[in-house]
């Protein structure tokens, strides 16, 4: 349900992360690997940026990078979408929604990262269909007022 608190939707994740200095390919391959859309990019524990599917496709095939030479440092993305862990899912949804991204990255988490990735994928086509209604109803109403 869209009302969970996002540490539900987090419980069994094993976040995905790599240094600045790791390789495009290597980190597409651990992607692949865990069938995930995004890696956290850490220095000494510290968020600096994440890498994700769009980044791939924009930032290094549509540049025609060799992704075995490139560094996730050059091609992540560092204004990253974050949310408190806190925070229920349909809140986290509509981040993604008013931000237009796919991942947002939730803080605050217990354990030696503190971080987690929320997807759009972590939320059912229910839901999702749903939530764009009711998104769309809210844009409806302050447009009138």
């Amino acid at each position: 349900m869209p009302n969970r608190p996002l540490t539900e939707f987090l419980s069994d994740q094993r976040v995905l992360a790599a240094p600045p200095d790791q390789s495009v390919l290597d980190a597409v391959r651990q992607m692949a690997e865990r069938n995930v859309g995004a890696i956290l990019v850490l220095s000494d524990g510290a968020l600096k940026g994440v890498f994700t599917e769009r980044d791939l496709l924009r930032r290094v095939v549509a540049a025609g990078k060799d992704p075995a030479a490139t560094q996730l440092a050059a091609v992540m993305t560092t204004e990253v979408v974050s949310i408190a862990a806190t925070h229920r899912g349909y809140e986290a949804f509509q981040l993604m929604h008013d931000s237009g991204v796919r991942h947002v990255v939730v803080t605050g988490l217990p354990g030696a990262i503190g971080y987690g990735v929320v997807s759009i994928r972590d939320f059912a086509p229910g839901d999702l269909a749903r939530f764009e209604k009711e998104l769309a109803f809210e844009e409806h109403v302050w447009e009138v007022v």
